[in-house]
């Protein structure tokens, strides 16, 4: 997946029709009231567009005309100095909106199952742990394995 046209379009064209509402839906994002945090933890971005990076922007893909995959690649090469202000970010994020949440794993679900489906089982296999440390809520792993999934998913594209 390059970005969330080949996605969308490989559901489409193979009938789909449930996968591609979850995974649009997903795709869509929500935007979060993050003003109970103390203040934004990154100079150059909102908490509000941290939470998008560390969620639907790797549903996205490349894209210019939203926070995609470059943006999460760029925030997590910082991860080890601010990983537990992450941890918070989408511990907060996703308290705020269990339903955004559950968008959010439908969305990751189809894109496993689209990895799957076109043969990238390396990719599949790191989305398939993200997906379960969302319904641990161990943040401090999904991140790994978010950074792990960047990782892969630049070799691949």
């Amino acid at each position: 997946m390059r970005n969330w046209v080949d996605v969308v379009r490989y559901l489409l064209t193979n009938g789909a029709n449930i996968e591609t509402y979850n995974y649009v839906t997903a795709l869509r994002g929500i935007d979060i009231d993050f003003s109970e945090l103390p203040s934004d933890y990154f100079s150059e971005f909102s908490n509000r567009s941290i939470f998008k990076m560390l969620t639907v922007a790797i549903l996205r893909g490349n894209t210019i005309n939203a926070f995609g995959i470059q943006n999460t690649i760029d925030l997590l090469d910082t991860i080890e100095e601010q990983k537990s202000k992450l941890e918070e970010i989408l511990r907060y994020g996703f308290k705020r909106s269990p339903h955004f949440k559950g968008h959010f794993v439908d969305g990751l679900s189809v894109l496993k199952r689209y990895y799957w489906r076109k043969g990238y089982s390396i990719l599949a296999d790191v989305v398939e742990k993200m997906i379960i440390d969302l319904y641990e809520e161990n943040f401090s792993r999904y991140l790994e394995h978010l950074k792990e999934y960047v990782e892969k998913w630049q070799e691949q594209f």
